[in-house]
């Protein structure tokens, strides 16, 4: 393990860098914040590059940073005010963590023909849809498809609201939208349109 005081310091500023989008795809990296996630991701094999913490966190907390640590995570303590500058969230944990972006193949997925397939057109917010993975999961969602125009799924807030949920099924973004449509109609799904005000379960359908 190794210390960083310095928000100068060039692993601080690429992982401040990681709060924009364009950085995000550009080093396929994501940052997950807090304890939770962080376990979620690792169970689900996620490959965690580097995990940020404070001297101040709880034994549960170390015990997630030395296990990273001892299987080739790069553990880097820092101090409160370091730490704030590159942690999004107000209410902070005291433990961050860069991961490998996820990579879900388009083709391989539908190939997989997965039972139900959620595909989410243009949205803008991210807690709504953190909120629509975390629900897809639920469902038994195999595939959730997010079109181009959309927030990014890995955006801070949207790791928030799902809750883990992302780790669980794959979640492909930049879709468009009329072709992706097309080709599942094309490997024999059924297209059914989500509306606030209907009547019927997705179960029924």
């Amino acid at each position: 393990m190794k210390k960083i005081i310095s928000r100068q310091n060039e692993t601080i500023k690429r992982i401040k860098s990681l709060e924009k989008r364009k950085y995000r795809e550009k080093h396929a990296e994501i940052i997950l914040e807090g304890y939770r996630l962080i376990k979620d991701a690792v169970e689900s094999g996620l490959n965690i590059k580097t995990i940020l913490f404070v001297d101040s966190i709880d034994e549960k907390k170390i015990s997630l940073v030395e296990t990273l640590s001892a299987s080739g995570t790069e553990a880097i303590e820092t101090d409160l005010a370091v730490f704030g500058h590159v942690c999004e969230t107000v209410a902070s944990q005291g433990l961050l963590a860069v991961a490998e972006m996820p990579s879900n193949p388009l083709k391989k997925t539908i190939g997989d023909s997965p039972d139900l397939v959620i595909f989410i057109d243009r949205l803008q917010d991210p807690g709504n849809l953190g909120t629509i993975i975390r629900t897809a999961d639920a469902a038994g969602a195999g595939l959730v498809a997010i079109s181009s125009g959309s927030v990014d799924a890995y955006n801070a807030k949207v790791l928030r609201s799902a809750m883990g949920s992302i780790f669980h099924m794959p979640v492909i973004q930049k879709i468009p939208g009329r072709q992706f449509l097309e080709d599942l109609k094309d490997h024999g799904y059924k297209t059914i349109a989500a509306d606030i005000n209907g009547a019927k379960p997705y179960g029924e359908m």
